[in-house]
Parts: C-alpha cells; structure tokens; sequence
C-alpha cells in the first residue's frame, strides 16, 4: 500500500517547519509566496488534506491533462511500459488523466492536426518520450505548454523553451562496470550502438572511452559498431554480417542497450565464441529478457516505474510553477554482474 504523505513529508521536502506548512494547507496566513510554494508541493507529492480555501480553490478545482508523445507505439517500447506503469501509479486517486499521442515520421507530421489535439483535450503539459528528432521536438516546444522529456536529443541544450529532462544515470554504471572489466585484464573493448542517437546513448559511450583514457587505454573504433539507428541492431543476420567485417575482435562489447547486448550474445553463440571466455557483454536497462538469456547479461539496472513517476511529477511541478528555470535531472543506476562478463 503506498504510504500516505503528511504534512511533515511535504515540510522535509522543501526544508520548511511543519507549522509554516501545516498553516498554508490549512488557509491560515503566511506570505502567498510561500503559500503557493507549499500547496504546488502538495499537490505534487499528493497530499490529501489541503483545506479549498479562496486562496487555493482555483488550482484544485481544474483536472490535468498530460500527453504522452511517442514515435512509436508503447506496446513496441518495452522498457518504458513499466515507465508508463509508474506514472499511471503516481497519478492513481489524483485529478491527473494521461493521454498519448504518436508522431511516426517528422515528414508527416501536421503542426495545425496536433495543436488541434492539445486544445481539444485541454492538454496542460506534455511528456515526450524517446524525441529525438529536431522538428518534433520544435513543434511540442512551439506550443508554449510545459514538457519534461525521457531521455533526449543529444545536443539538447540548444532548444529554447519550458522544459526538463530526465534521465537514467548513464555514465557511471558503464564506468564502474569498464572499470572492473579491466582490473582483470580487458583491455580490448568495442561499443556497439549508434552513440549519436540520443544522449543516453552518447554519454555510455563517453562512460567507456573516460574509463579507458583513465586507465591509460585508447578506444579503437574498430572493434566497435556504430552505424546509425536506423540499421536493424536487433536482427542477428545483420548483426552477425557486422560482427564478421571487424577487421578484430575486442574482449569486450559495451552495448548501448540490452536489446542490442541480446542480439549480439545470439551471433556470438552462432560463431561459438565462447561467452564470457573469449568475448565479454555488457548491456544497459535490465529488461527482462536479460535475465534469461544464455549466458544471462551482465548489465545496469534502471528503476524504471521510477523513472515514470519522477517524470509526471516534473511536468506537473512544471505546470504549477510556471517560469521556473530547465534542468536535467538524473537517476540513479545499480550494476547487476550476470555471466555475461568475468
């Protein structure tokens, strides 16, 4: 049963005296500031108690809309169906109704069809999830309302708007990982994935070539496997003809995702290199299939729901705080050593 928040919760969470907060629930007075600071807190954690005096009723009484963009359809995202399970978790018994929306090609996409959209089911903030395509991400950005995105383009800093990003703590599962690959004795590591993608892609990259640099190693990209995204990475023939044209073999596959690690530990199986004897893989995400591959993958844990919930509760805070400054907010990671690696 999820624990009910308290008025000392919200009070921790923003560093306040219980009193001060207790009083600004209860219609007494404080500063509106910190009135307003208090009840947006509330509501974002989800307290229950908030008395609906003249001064707060108008934030109460209105219902929130949040849409959810993909480029694809979420039955075809696995890892984030548990994402998607967290937010409808955190939303569960408040006035929060989840929407979702696709975008399968930027070239196609109607500017007039989807602010048309957003008005029609009076969307009040937007959750993008894996956009990483310059014009999509400029068209949600042009509509004025807060977003908070899943992982992003990799150069995201460049847009201008009212968004966060959150993201899984990339780089340093792949440091301590690489790291500990090389304490017993790796020294050869290829990466397979397109690390331009996006920037959780491009930072578990940076995670393998920092580790390598500081251990006075030098990434050869020849052992790796970089062609752009769009190529089949989860298909084993096309992996497999990939695998054939390195002109070496590393000791080790640093894969940008599971999914990739999966498909690569089915072609070295299919070449009967011994895994992790003669070739080591590692992965990122901890999907389910990871666990039952064999041998099990050797990758990094993300909290998943988590990321979900941490999400909405950046959109909404978005949404009741307008003008706050854009952050990038991380969550953490845990390894999880299997027998794909030493």
């Amino acid at each position: 049963m999820k624990k009910k928040v308290t008025i000392q919760d919200v009070a921790n969470e923003l560093g306040m005296s219980r009193n001060t907060v207790s009083k600004a629930l209860n219609g007494q007075k404080v500063p509106e500031k910190t009135r307003q600071i208090i009840l947006n807190k509330a509501i974002v954690m989800g307290y229950k108690g908030i008395s609906l005096t003249a001064t707060n009723v108008n934030i109460l009484k209105n219902k929130i809309h949040i849409l959810i963009v993909t480029n694809k359809p979420l039955a075809n995202l696995s890892f984030f169906m548990a994402t998607v399970k967290g937010m409808e978790q955190y939303t569960e018994g408040k006035d929060v109704t989840l929407f979702q929306y696709m975008i399968l090609d930027s070239s196609t996409m109607s500017h007039d069809s989807f602010n048309q959209y957003l008005s029609t089911n009076q969307i009040s903030g937007i959750i993008g999830i894996e956009i990483f395509n310059d014009d999509i991400i400029q068209m949600i950005l042009k509509t004025e309302l807060p977003v908070t995105f899943i992982d992003c383009h990799r150069f995201i800093n460049q847009f201008s708007g009212a968004f966060d990003v959150i993201l899984m703590d990339n780089f340093y599962g792949i440091y301590e990982l690489v790291q500990r690959l090389i304490l017993n004795q790796t020294t050869k590591f290829g990466f397979i994935g397109d690390f331009t993608h996006c920037r959780g892609f491009y930072e578990r990259f940076i995670g393998l070539k920092e580790t390598l640099s500081n251990n006075g190693l030098t990434y050869n990209a020849s052992y790796s496997i970089t062609e752009p995204d769009y190529c089949p990475y989860g298909q084993v023939g096309w992996m497999l003809e990939q695998i054939q044209k390195l002109p070496d073999l590393p000791q080790a596959f640093v894969c940008a995702n599971d999914s990739i690690a999966i498909t690569v530990i089915h072609v070295l199986n299919q070449l009967n290199i011994s895994i992790p004897n003669e070739i080591q893989v590692i992965g990122f995400d901890n999907i389910s299939e990871s666990e039952h591959i064999v041998p099990s993958l050797t990758t990094i844990h993300t909290p998943k729901e988590q990321l979900g919930q941490e999400a909405i509760q950046s959109v909404i805070n978005r949404i009741l705080t307008p003008g706050i400054p854009s952050r990038i907010s991380y969550i953490r990671t845990s390894t999880l050593i299997r027998n794909s690696t030493k």
